[in-house]
């Protein structure tokens, strides 16, 4: 009996050592298999700080004048450095303490670098567009919405100013009417898309494009001369920039479609944040607006072919109002019979007599352009009795440098400026680009949208050492470390 008591008392022992090797095993192993998938889920994170700390590293100026957010990316390896800097600690963050604290999920080997930017001149300058769309809808939604109110109220009311021009139009009779018609038909009013005709040149300050095609051309001398005579006229003694910028501007491939709340939302940017005749910029072009309208770089031909598009859009509507209003045609006509009545020439008379309107019009159109100029508003649609001069004084008063009566419920420059940026919003974004890229450069001659990012794709790997198993191979049988890699692409949203 006693031999076999000894033998069972170490199978008891064996047993239980047997049974807790198992249980160690078993639970150690589910551990550390935890412990890997929270490295795992832990690396995407550190990626995502780390690129995110970085994109914290915007061009302030760029912000703080435009409110736009880019990082400037014109070292690539300074950029590397940063973000191996910011990752880091994200991957071990006992690092630097003084008293060292056990790190379960502490990332070794860390590696971490940006595979791909994404540049704001990309896809037409799709971010920029999506950046000024963010600003404009949730900063300034309630002075826009009065902005635009007032273009209703400063033109009284769209539909009253028809009726009222259809009433007028009534009262003349149908024969005078269609003759005028006929005779309006054989006159350019010069009503063209200004970018598909390049503008005049002015003292040899435009660029190569424009001298190629303007230089030896009839029209575009007869276009040179009328713009100057324009500016001469409806800024009599007013001192105008002759600021030239560079024509470089940045390769903006592509275009962005936008509805028409967008195209009006882009407009208010550029009104917002630019200068124009009325408050000139100090920094490279003193008439922004115009600039971005129009795309060349001298401001005087900017200028030049905003006031000669204001004067087109005032003349018609200032001719409108002679032609449908009876005692004010009735001058026309009246004078025409006095001038030309005597020859018995058929016709003559009739042709004489719009003549006498296009020359009203237009007079009345410079004493509108200078009080617009001049920070003032003149109504959209003018009745008669808003009219400041007569047939037989409008000669006096563009040469004596009247201007129109400032009229409350009109509109102003900035308002047309609206109306015509809206129309160009297919050239808009990159001239925004190039008109920000001369004020940076002033301070910063190396700023270029091109090596600006707003956004980009991040990988990164890193290893984790096993604890409770240094040899661990279930993920992979060549290390005794767990590798993992993450891929994240972070933006200014």
């Amino acid at each position: 009996m006693t031999p076999k008591m000894k033998n069972d008392k170490g199978a008891v022992t064996v047993f239980f050592s047997a049974v807790m090797l198992i249980l160690i095993a078993f639970f150690g192993a589910l551990l550390e298999t935890a412990r890997y998938r929270a490295f795992a889920s832990r690396l995407p994170q550190a990626v995502n700080a780390a690129a995110d700390s970085l994109l914290a590293c915007y061009d302030s100026r760029l912000f703080a004048e435009y409110g736009l957010l880019y990082y400037d990316n014109r070292d690539p390896l300074m950029t590397d450095l940063m973000l191996r800097a910011f990752f880091e600690p994200e991957a071990d963050p006992g690092a630097g303490l003084i008293i060292k604290k056990p790190q379960l999920f502490k990332i070794e080997k860390p590696d971490i670098t940006i595979k791909e930017g994404y540049s704001p001149v990309d896809n037409g300058g799709e971010d920029l567009f999506r950046q000024i769309m963010a600003i404009m809808k949730y900063q300034e939604a309630a002075d826009i919405a009065e902005k635009l109110k007032s273009l209703i109220d400063g033109s009284e009311n769209a539909q009253d100013i028809m009726d009222q021009a259809a009433k007028e139009g009534d009262e003349l009779e149908d024969t005078d009417w269609q003759e005028k018609a006929n005779e309006l038909e054989k006159i350019d009013m010069g009503l063209t898309d200004e970018d598909e005709d390049p503008p005049p040149a002015f003292d040899g300050q435009v660029n190569e494009r424009v001298k190629d095609d303007v230089g030896g051309s009839v029209i575009g001398q007869m276009e040179n001369i009328l713009a100057q005579e324009l500016l001469s006229q409806v800024l009599p003694g007013r001192e105008i920039s002759n600021a030239v910028i560079e024509s470089y501007a940045p390769d903006v491939e592509g275009s962005v479609e936008m509805e028409f709340y967008e195209k009006v939302l882009l407009g208010e940017y550029v009104l917002s944040y630019f200068g124009n005749i009325n408050s000139p910029s100090g920094q490279g072009l003193a008439y922004e607006q115009e600039y971005i309208l129009f795309g060349f770089s001298s401001d005087k031909v900017n200028l030049a072919l905003t006031i000669k598009q204001l004067f087109y859009f005032r003349a018609g509507m200032d001719l409108i109002t002679i032609m449908v209003n009876k005692p004010l045609s009735s001058q026309a006509k009246g004078m025409a019979q006095m001038l030309v009545g005597w020859t018995g020439i058929p016709g003559l008379a009739g042709v004489v007599e719009i003549g006498l309107e296009l020359a009203w019009a237009f007079g009345e159109a410079i004493l509108d352009l200078r009080t617009i100029t001049a920070g003032r508003s003149v109504p959209f649609y003018k009745k008669a009795a808003q009219f400041d001069s007569t047939l037989a004084t409008i000669l006096s008063h563009v040469l004596s440098g009247d201007a129109a009566s400032s009229e409350n419920g009109g509109i102003g420059y900035e308002m047309y400026m609206r109306f015509f940026l809206y129309q160009k919003n297919d050239v808009v974004l990159p001239r925004i680009m190039h008109m920000i890229e001369t004020n940076l450069r002033a301070e910063d001659k190396g700023f270029t949208f091109s090596k600006l990012l707003y956004g980009f794709k991040v990988s990164a790997s890193g290893t984790v050492r096993g604890l409770f198993f240094p040899a661990y191979r279930l993920y992979t049988e060549q290390s005794k470390e767990f590798v993992c890699s993450a891929e994240s692409i972070r933006h200014y949203s």
